[in-house]
């Protein structure tokens, strides 16, 4: 077997045929990647001119004027190969050390211990202790079992749901009961979504710039999400959704909603106890016909309540990025977009549907615990991965720790 350097073409076709690809180590993902100061190169272990595994490798210079390595997603490779992890471990320190390097950060998407749906590990289910332990023999030191969310590093929980070969209908029935509700309320509304154009992606950073303020995070720059597109789109690899709302239309929906129940009100006997439930209703209907006209007022006939991107990469579906304008969350345009997205999934013959990042802390009083409860409401289950590891090359490895800890 032969440590060896691959063309992009090489690793690419390589890549495709692994399950645990991800959209992070697609070489579609180097024109974005240099911008930000990256060199991209990919190895692996030849034998026989067949490749038996391989990694993209991202370096850049650091202050100390060495090179940080990091391979996005950890390696191609079969993990409990122990042997061949071994080989490779031994050739990439050899080789990053050659480039200048001092280090070689990994994040594998790995399962550590299975999860159901509350993130309670599954009795007799993956349990890959072995595996971090292997790491461990071989000189990767383990970040530790992160369960909050760490906005420098890729996402250590994920919510996830399996929908290979299931329809439309097999999505609704796994939902909540009140999740389903919420839908048919938004469809009700008239709530529409649809599919962004690239001219159309300033609409999309309005929104994901208000909703990262008012959430206290940082939202990627409008450059970075028009990169994106022109990178993916041309394969269908990308979507940036919006859910919006035609004010005037809505308006009118509710007008006539009203005059139906004023006469349902009206028909009613003077002694019947469902004449109070139904003048709450009737208030109700006046009230949101008050805020629809402020609406109008303000935006005109159509706004944008919610936008999402996904990214759509091999047989998954990520949920990658969204926002929302918080004055109007009560129309549910989250769940609409979602439910969109699923049918989009199914219908497409994708295998997962990856929510992405929830804590690892499933504490009903946590204040983000609404984001787990969100996703959990779609019907799947937790993944917990394995967690970041650093492969020290030169004792630079060391002093960069001793000079974080001091800072």
């Amino acid at each position: 077997m032969e440590f060896v350097n691959l063309s992009e073409l090489e690793f690419n076709e390589f890549m495709k045929k692994q399950k645990t690809c991800d959209f992070l180590q697609s070489p579609k993902m180097d024109q974005l990647e240099r911008t930000k100061g990256w060199d991209i190169e990919y190895v692996g272990i030849k034998d026989n001119k067949k490749i038996k595994c391989a990694t993209k490798l991202m370096s850049r210079n650091t202050r100390f004027k060495k090179k940080y390595y990091y391979a996005p997603s950890g390696f191609l490779i079969d993990y409990n190969d122990l042997s061949l992890l071994q080989e490779f471990t031994i050739n990439l320190k050899k080789y990053i050390k050659s480039k200048n390097g001092y280090v070689l950060h990994i994040d594998p998407k790995i399962i550590n211990k299975e999860r159901d749906s509350e993130g309670k590990i599954v009795e007799g289910g993956i349990d890959n202790t072995d595996l971090i332990n292997n790491l461990k023999k071989l000189g990767y030191e383990h970040e530790g079992f992160n369960t909050e969310y760490d906005l420098n590093k890729q996402m250590r929980w994920v919510f996830v749901k399996d929908i290979e070969g299931k329809n439309e209908q097999d999505i609704l029935k796994e939902m909540k009961p009140n999740t389903r509700n919420l839908i048919n309320k938004a469809i009700k509304y008239g709530l529409k979504v649809k599919e962004l154009s690239f001219e159309e992606l300033p609409l999309f950073k309005e929104v994901t710039l208000a909703t990262s303020k008012r959430r206290n995070f940082k939202d990627k720059p409008l450059e970075y999400y028009e990169t994106m597109y022109k990178i993916f789109n041309k394969d269908k690899e990308i979507k940036f959704l919006s859910c919006e709302l035609n004010i005037k239309e809505y308006k009118k929906n509710l007008e006539n909603e009203l005059k139906s129940e004023e006469e349902k009100y009206n028909k009613m006997s003077s002694n019947s106890g469902k004449k109070k439930e139904e003048l709450i209703t009737i208030n109700g209907l006046k009230k949101r016909i008050e805020e629809a006209q402020v609406m109008y007022k303000e935006h005109g006939d159509n706004i944008i309540l919610s936008v999402a991107m996904f990214m759509c990469f091999s047989s998954t579906v990520y949920y990658y990025f969204s926002g929302s304008d918080y004055r109007y969350m009560n129309f549910n345009a989250q769940y609409l977009i979602q439910y969109e997205m699923l049918k989009y999934a199914v219908e497409n013959n994708f295998k997962i549907y990856n929510f992405l990042g929830i804590k690892g802390n499933f504490d009903k009083n946590d204040e983000d615990y609404g984001v787990y409860k969100f996703k959990k409401s779609f019907g799947g289950h937790v993944e917990e991965y394995i967690g970041d590891f650093n492969l020290p090359i030169t004792p630079m490895y060391k002093l960069s720790k001793i000079i974080k800890k001091l800072r």
